[in-house]
């Protein structure tokens, strides 16, 4: 089966891709929603992380991305070899 869309029929889809430009480690935020809700903001690790929003997600959409990036930055810091790309789906809870 072939992905049309990155919009699910229910919970959301999270898509983190690595902003190369930045000095330390960014990604562009993608919280794709059904109905063709799409919710984009910007996270910047550097020791502690930040996330910024245009349109906030839900709430724990967001505590979901929390969690992923606090993994990724213990997991990656050390050797500097963050992924390049992450493609998530959740379900609401």
């Amino acid at each position: 089966m072939a992905l049309t869309s990155l919009h699910p029929e229910y919970g959301a889809r999270l898509v983190l891709e690595r902003d190369p430009a930045e000095a330390g480690v960014a990604y562009q935020l993608r919280v794709y929603e059904p109905e063709d809700v799409l919710h984009e903001g910007r996270a910047l690790l550097d020791g502690a992380f930040a996330l910024t929003w245009e349109s906030t997600p839900p709430e724990w959409a967001v505590t979901f991305l929390e969690r992923l990036l606090a993994g990724l930055a213990k997991k990656h810091a050390e050797d500097g070899s963050f992924p390049r790309k992450l493609t998530r789906w959740r379900e609401p809870r």
